[in-house]
């Protein structure tokens, strides 16, 4: 690394593009994506008879990563850059709200067509 002096000290000098942007600029649709994975993963738990759980719980992830999803999508609009990843976060995050509600109102006996049409692939106990 080429070195230069500065007021009587030696530094080593930084290569080009050193001091920029540390990230991409994409980290809330990034988080947006993780929390609507989770969001997702948590609203399906119940169709499996893995433990009494609510898909209720999946609320929160998926408000928080579609909030983050929207956010992403209109920032990265106004500066007219590509806004995939935040849509696929708010896709993600809706799909796991739609999934959470369909659970929400539908009887525990038809949770496991549910779960078969999802390509459930756990035998009915």
């Amino acid at each position: 690394m080429p070195c230069g002096y500065r007021k009587g000290l030696l530094v080593a000098k930084q290569p080009k593009g050193a001091g920029a942007k540390a990230g991409s600029g994409n980290d809330m649709g990034i988080a947006s994506v993780i929390a609507g994975i989770v969001a997702l993963i948590i609203a399906l738990i119940p169709m499996c008879d893995m433990i009494a759980f609510s898909p209720a719980f999946a609320f929160a992830p998926a408000f928080v990563g579609l909030i983050l999803g929207v956010i992403n999508v209109m920032m990265r609009g106004e500066e007219n850059l590509p806004k995939g990843v935040g849509n696929a976060g708010i896709m993600l995050n809706i799909a796991a709200m739609a999934v959470m509600v369909i659970l929400l109102l539908a009887p525990p006996e038809m949770q496991w067509e549910y779960a078969c049409l999802a390509g459930g692939l756990l035998a009915r106990p």
